[in-house]
């Protein structure tokens, strides 16, 4: 796969582009790219193409643009969590944009012990990106701003196949989820229980011992592929 570049103007009309900022100093500083390398450019919402580079400059780089292509939207799940600890949280982003997540929300419940501010996540979306570079994905995952659970629960639609990870729920099977939210270490209160199933929500538990938040995150978006 061609090195790739996340180019947010990027449409199927253009022919050229100069590539600038970060993305420039990538590839003419650190992957040393010169006149002829044949690059891919993506602009997160599905379009990718082709490029080649006509001039490499000190700060920027004049490519040429072609074979354009339109990827489908990811098909899986809308997803909030609490977030986990550390270095964790970043892991966890990075792989749930390969697994095709649609979406991550961090979810403040009464018990969520880390709370990310603007710049977490902004990391977090720089994050996505570079996991879309080396995964070949065109659109980006959304990360939304913290919401409290009672607003992340509400903003299913009815007809959703909704599920709430819990060890008091029923077994994972039948239907795939198409929402998913996974609760704070400490788990959900019985209240947040019953918001979630007065909401439409069904509380499912996986199969296995007793997972981190990440791994929780994981193995529901794994249900949704194929």
């Amino acid at each position: 796969m061609a090195e790739r570049y996340y180019v947010p103007e990027l449409v199927d009309s253009l022919t050229e582009w100069d590539l600038a900022g970060d993305e420039a100093h990538h590839l003419l500083r650190v992957r040393r790219g010169k006149v002829g390398d044949i690059v891919q450019l993506f602009n997160g919402a599905g379009l990718r193409a082709d490029a080649e580079v006509l001039e490499a400059g000190k700060r920027t780089a004049r490519l040429r643009l072609s074979s354009f292509l339109r990827s489908p939207p990811s098909k899986g799940v809308v997803l909030g969590s609490a977030p986990p600890k550390g270095e964790r949280l970043l892991w966890m982003i990075e792989k749930c944009t390969e697994l095709g997540v649609k979406s991550w929300t961090p979810i403040v419940s009464e018990r969520t012990v880390v709370h990310p501010g603007d710049a977490k996540i902004d990391k977090l979306r720089r994050k996505v990106v570079e996991a879309c570079k080396q995964c070949g994905r065109d659109d980006l995952m959304e990360i939304y701003e913290p919401t409290i659970v009672v607003e992340f629960l509400a903003s299913k639609a009815n007809n959703a196949a909704g599920w709430v990870l819990d060890p008091s729920g029923d077994p994972a099977i039948g239907v795939r989820p198409d929402w998913v939210s996974v609760g704070p270490e400490g788990g959900w209160t019985a209240a947040e229980l019953k918001l979630a199933t007065d909401h439409g929500w069904k509380l499912i538990a996986l199969p296995g011992h007793i997972l981190r938040i990440e791994t929780a995150c994981l193995a529901a978006a794994s249900l949704t592929l194929g």
